[in-house]
């Protein structure tokens, strides 16, 4: 099970009121040995998370690489890849976490990313939700 937590984690961050109650009660489950760090990485991660998703995973909306540009986003960079497929990643442990690389290129692109994502309800949401799941997480 603590596998397949962040596609979990990422239905949550697309339907914070909805499923919060139902996922609480599992993060505990999801903590194991090989999952400890990259979890909770993944849930301080959560509003970022759900703002990726709603600005760049929405096919109604397609971005045009112009608008990307002049953000300083760039989709076919390497850092800009990475950090999708990271943020984007629907099995634990098969890359490499970003917070622990310390690469400067993509910690660059996540400021960027954060400056370009609107504060949306839904990212509100997560907000609010991000310090109940960690006091369950280190309980």
């Amino acid at each position: 099970f603590p596998k397949y937590y962040p596609a979990i984690i990422k239905l949550l961050a697309w339907h914070p009121r909805t499923l919060a109650e139902e996922v609480l009660p599992i993060i505990p489950a999801m903590v194991g040995p090989s999952s400890y760090a990259e979890l909770f990485h993944t849930l301080l991660d959560l509003p970022l998370t759900a703002a990726f998703m709603e600005q760049y995973e929405r096919p109604e909306e397609p971005h045009t690489d112009a608008q990307m540009m002049r953000l300083g986003l760039d989709r076919m960079s390497p850092p800009f890849k990475i950090v999708h497929q990271y943020i984007m990643r629907n099995q634990a442990g098969l890359g490499v976490c970003i917070w622990e690389t310390r690469d400067e290129a993509q910690l660059s692109m996540i400021r960027v990313l954060w400056n370009s994502l609107p504060v949306t309800p839904r990212v509100s949401s997560v907000c609010k939700l991000v310090p109940r799941f960690l006091r369950v997480y280190f309980d």
